[in-house]
């Protein structure tokens, strides 16, 4: 297995750093959203709001289980993909697990203009975004293999040092 999985939390990057390194390493991609979305024939928010989180959270876990059999891929996965142990675990089986990090002012900045993340709607406001995180925080650290912060830096730089650290690290993907 040499897969890469992004995890972090909403408006970090992960979609777009994603498809970036996907072409500079010739991988195969996969956004565990989009996969649901296209599944489903719904977008995350209509699942939200037909279904609810909990079915959503489920269709997620049975997604990851299908993942682990995937090889050369890069995934994408939705923000709280974490809030479940099983996930956490999981996400460990799929491949080497990069956690994509930002201060709450980068991500209010990147979320405050979109309309399409179901957690976020008509709350928007630094303070929340920051409750969240914090909530969430335990979860993305445990599972993690590398971090790495993308305040001020472009999206080049951002997959350097993903490539750097997954040498350093000397996982081969």
């Amino acid at each position: 297995m040499n897969n890469i999985v992004f995890i972090g939390f909403m408006g970090v990057g992960k979609s777009t750093i994603a498809y970036r390194l996907s072409k500079m390493k010739n991988m195969e991609i996969i956004d565990t959203d989009k996969e649901i979305e296209n599944r489903t024939k719904m977008t995350v928010s209509e699942i939200f709001e037909t279904h609810g989180e909990e079915w959503f959270r489920d269709q997620e876990t049975n997604l990851l289980k299908e993942l682990k059999d995937l090889d050369n891929t890069i995934i994408s996965c939705g923000g709280g993909i974490v809030l479940r142990k099983e996930n956490r675990l999981l996400l460990k089986e799929v491949g080497c697990v990069i956690l994509l990090s930002a201060n709450v002012y980068t991500i209010h900045k990147r979320v405050n203009m979109n309309d399409r993340r179901p957690l976020l709607k008509e709350k928007k406001s630094k303070e929340y975004i920051a409750k969240v995180l914090k909530e969430r925080k335990k979860f993305y650290d445990e599972s993690a293999d590398i971090k790495v912060t993308i305040n001020h830096k472009t999206v080049p730089m951002i997959c350097n040092e993903v490539i750097r650290k997954l040498k350093e690290k000397e996982i081969n993907c």
